[in-house]
Formats: C-alpha cells, structure tokens, sequence
C-alpha cells in the first residue's frame, strides 16, 4: 500500500503542479493552498470513500519485513527513522546532481535558466511531483503509525504549519 500511496500522490502532485506552477508569487501561494482547502473537503464530504467526519479507523500499522516486527512505538520510530534517512540520502544525491544543478538555477533566476535553454517549467513540475511523493511517503507512515485518518488530518492548520516549518528550517535547505 505505502508504494502506491507514493505513486499516487506524485501523479496527483504532477497534475496538479501543472497547473499550480503556471501562477507566481503570492499567486501560487494562495492557489495550493486553495488545493489544500478544496481537498480537504472531498474528504470531508465523501462520505462513501472517506467515512466524512468520522474518518477512516483502523489502518493497518507496517507489516512485519522478515524477523523484524513494528509492534511497538521503538520499531516503528526507528522505521521513520530509516525512511528519513533514506529520504534525506536521495535528496542529497539528488540536489548534487545535474538535475539538482538544473533545479538551483531555476529557483536562482528563471529567466536567466530558461536563457541558457534549461525547461523551466518541466524542472518546477518535476520538483512539485517528487515533493508530493516524499508528501505520500510521509502520509502512508502517518496513517500506519496512528491508525486512522480524517478531515482534520488535513486542515488548513496543518497547511500553516508545514508553510512554517519550511521558513524556519530555511528555503532551499534539506
């Protein structure tokens, strides 16, 4: 489930960054977050598929994978652990390499990547979609590890305080 999860939030986030991106500025940022709001309500008034208000009870926590077992709140943090290093190794590698290159240029200057023949626009999507699968990776953990997933799992609250996790952690940083 969690590597379909994963694929599905980069396709969603694919669709929607080709959208999103074409908006700049303030204008991006009041547009995803109206994606946010909007999503919040089909999982708040989908009934059928989400349960509403009440949610969805009693996800499955992480299988066991060989000998080793999440039954307790250590293993399973130790399993975040290991997806936030595996995370944070692929970034890196990604951020040092050419593609990672193409990437910083973009977020330094646009016009002056677009100028020397760099895809603006397929750097920003391919950004946006691979943002929304670490999003998908980090949502499947999430759902495992609580069990249960509901409207106020994603309110715009939440929205705020990744918005503000991002500023203080610093732009552009892993």
């Amino acid at each position: 489930g969690l590597p379909t999860g994963v694929l599905i939030c980069a396709a969603a986030g694919h669709g929607i960054g080709s959208f999103c991106l074409r908006s700049k500025g303030h204008y991006f940022a009041i547009f995803t977050l109206a994606v946010g709001l909007i999503i919040h309500l089909v999982i708040q008034k989908w009934e059928s598929l989400t349960h509403g208000h009440v949610g969805v009870i009693g996800i499955p926590g992480p299988g066991p994978l060989g000998p080793v077992r999440f039954d307790s709140g250590i293993a399973r943090s130790y399993l975040a652990l290991f997806f936030l290093a595996l995370t944070v190794a692929a970034v890196s590698r990604i951020v040092r390499s050419p593609i990672g290159r193409t990437l910083l240029a973009v977020r330094e200057s646009e016009a002056l990547a677009a100028a020397v023949g760099l895809d603006v626009m397929a750097a920003k999507r391919m950004a946006f979609t691979l943002s929304a699968a670490i999003a998908g990776l980090a949502g499947g953990l999430f759902a495992g590890f609580i069990g249960f997933l509901g409207p106020e799992s994603s309110n715009v609250e939440m929205t705020f305080n990744t918005l503000l996790y991002v500023m203080v952690g610093g732009i552009g940083s892993l």
